[in-house]
């Protein structure tokens, strides 16, 4: 089998498997907020049990079996607030592939994507830049993890021969082989660079087409 070929097929065969991972990743999320609110309150029902055992079996008077029910009745609302809370954060999680600006949506694999948006400045481009470029975030967090994810998988296209670096910096170029290469040769999608990029981790980066 060709190698370009083979390349190919494992390159989508490692984003259907990262994909699979992250649902299940958010499947676990939930779960585990569902097993904090039991254990909860397992726990507020075990200390009450605790407080009647205490008691070496006194009657409790209506006033206490009222306040002991109403207890344990808030402590399972205010759980279930928590969750509710807890599991809205579990569904507004957006992985680096989801903050992907439109334009690189259709395009499959990071390093295809910053090999297109770097013929255009052989000078090369920061970490930073390049996540500005390719991902819209909406908080430091949503940055660092796209940023994490790109860096990550540039690195690997650096060892597969794909990309290049300067030095041991975190400026990245685009392979001498594809140097000459047109942008439409890569990906036909177009390359839309922001004009108006705000970068959330590190600002002091400029654009410089060599």
């Amino acid at each position: 089998m060709d190698n370009h070929l083979l390349l190919s097929l494992l390159q989508n065969k490692l984003a259907e498997t990262e994909q699979e991972a992250a649902r299940l990743r958010e499947v676990a999320a939930k779960a585990q907020i569902e097993a904090s609110i039991m254990e909860a309150l397992a726990r507020k029902v075990q200390s009450t049990i605790d407080s009647l055992i205490a008691t070496h079996g006194k009657e409790l008077s209506h006033q206490d079996y009222q306040e002991t029910i109403q207890d344990l009745s808030e402590t399972k609302s205010s759980l279930g607030e928590t969750y509710s809370k807890q599991d809205q954060t579990v569904k507004t999680f957006r992985l680096p592939k989801d903050m992907k600006r439109i334009q690189y949506k259709r395009t499959k694999g990071y390093v295809k994507i910053a090999a297109q948006i770097l013929l255009n400045y052989p000078g090369g481009l920061h970490i930073d830049q390049l996540t500005d470029i390719i991902f819209e975030t909406s908080s430091p967090d949503e940055l660092a993890r796209a940023r994490n994810s790109l860096l990550a998988e540039l690195n690997r296209g650096v060892k597969e021969g794909r990309l290049t670096k300067l030095g041991d910096s975190e400026y990245f170029l685009v392979a001498p082989q594809l140097a000459q290469t047109s942008p439409t040769q890569i990906s036909q999608q177009p390359i839309d660079i922001p004009v108006n990029s705000n970068s959330q981790v590190n600002g002091n980066h400029s654009l410089v087409n060599s």
